[in-house]
C-alpha cells in the first residue's frame, strides 16, 4: 500500500494557459515526494511512480488526501463544493485577480512543504442549500458563495417577500437580492453594500441590490434559520435565480425558493499567514 501523501490537481484550463502553472506545481509536489493524481482530460503526463491518471473524477477524489485547485476564486468554489461530497479539503492556488478564498499564491509555492509536514489548518465553510419548488418538481442546489435573485428586464424592479418560520420578515422592492454565506460576503454582496463576515462564521446574509426602499438594509440570519422567498411582482418581469454565478434558473410568481445552511461543509486549506482582515485590506488596496 502506497503511504505517500496523495494530492489531486484541478487546474482551470482557461486561466492557466498551456497548464504552465500546473506543471510547476506538479514539479514542486514531486520534489516533496508527493503522489500527484490528475484526470485524463488534462493530458499532462502518463502514469508513473509520481503521477496517477484517473478516468473517473469520483475515484480521483476518493483516492486523494486533499485537492489543489489552480485558478481564481470561481475555480476554488466549484471544486470545493464537489470535494465536500467526499469530505476532502481543498487548497486554492490563486492565479486570478483577487483570490479571497485561495490559501496560497503562485509566489508562495515553497509553503507546499507545510502540507507534507501537516503544518496547516482546515477551515470549515458554511454553504447554502437552495431548493426551488416549481410545477415540474423540486430542484436543490448547493452554494458556497451566494444565491442571487435578480430581474430579467433591465428597466424594471422586482418585488420579493421574505419569510422565516412562516413569519414575514420584510418586502424588498429592488433590482434583486443576494443571499450570501460568510465566504460570499466579500464577493457580490460586498459590492452591493453588504457586511464583511469572517469566513468561518455560520450564517446567511441578505443584501438588496439597488433597493427602492429607504429602509431596506442587509440582514444577517443565524445558521438555524430557513428563508422562504417568493416573487410578488404583479407582472411577469422575468426573474432569475443564480447559484454561485454558474447555474441559472428561471423563476415565476408560482415558484417557492427555500434557503438554509447546508449540512455539508466546504473544507478550505489556508497556508497564508496573514489574518483575514489584513488579506482583505491588501487585496483591495492592490486592486486595479
Amino acid at each position: 500500500m502506497d503511504k505517500r501523501l496523495k494530492i489531486a490537481l484541478f487546474p482551470n484550463v482557461y486561466k492557466d494557459k498551456n497548464l504552465n502553472n500546473t506543471k510547476v506545481i506538479i514539479d514542486k509536489l514531486i520534489d516533496l515526494g508527493i503522489l500527484v493524481l490528475i484526470h485524463k482530460d488534462y493530458k499532462l503526463m502518463p502514469n508513473s511512480d509520481y503521477i496517477c491518471v484517473y478516468d473517473n473524477i469520483d475515484e480521483l477524489i476518493l483516492n486523494c488526501d486533499l485537492a489543489i485547485t489552480i485558478g481564481g476564486d470561481g475555480t476554488i468554489i466549484h471544486f470545493a463544493k464537489y470535494a465536500s461530497m467526499f469530505e476532502k479539503p481543498v487548497l486554492g492556488v490563486n492565479i486570478g485577480r483577487l483570490g479571497f478564498v485561495a490559501g496560497i499564491e503562485m509566489s508562495q509555492l515553497n509553503k507546499l512543504s507545510y502540507i507534507l509536514d501537516g503544518n496547516y489548518k482546515v477551515q470549515e465553510r458554511a454553504m447554502l442549500e437552495v431548493s426551488v419548488k416549481q410545477k415540474d418538481g423540486e430542484k436543490t442546489f448547493i452554494a458556497l458563495n451566494d444565491a442571487v435573485i435578480s430581474r430579467g428586464a433591465p428597466s424594471r424592479v422586482i418585488d420579493l417577500a421574505i419569510y422565516t418560520s412562516s413569519n414575514k420578515i420584510c418586502d424588498y422592492r429592488a433590482d434583486g437580492i443576494i443571499i450570501a454565506t460568510p465566504t460570499g460576503s466579500t464577493a457580490y454582496s460586498l459590492s452591493a453594500g453588504g457586511p464583511i463576515i469572517e469566513p468561518t462564521v455560520s450564517c446567511m446574509i441578505i443584501t438588496p441590490i439597488c433597493s427602492h426602499s429607504i429602509f431596506a438594509r442587509p440582514i444577517i440570519f443565524d445558521n438555524k434559520s430557513t428563508l422562504d422567498i417568493r416573487a410578488t411582482s404583479r407582472e411577469d418581469l422575468g426573474i432569475f435565480l443564480t447559484i454561485d454565478g454558474d447555474e441559472i434558473i428561471d423563476v415565476t410568481q408560482a415558484d417557492f425558493i427555500n434557503i438554509k445552511i447546508s449540512d455539508r461543509k466546504a473544507k478550505i486549506i489556508n497556508l497564508d499567514e496573514r489574518s483575514f482582515y489584513r488579506k482583505i485590506s491588501e487585496k483591495f488596496s492592490n486592486r486595479s
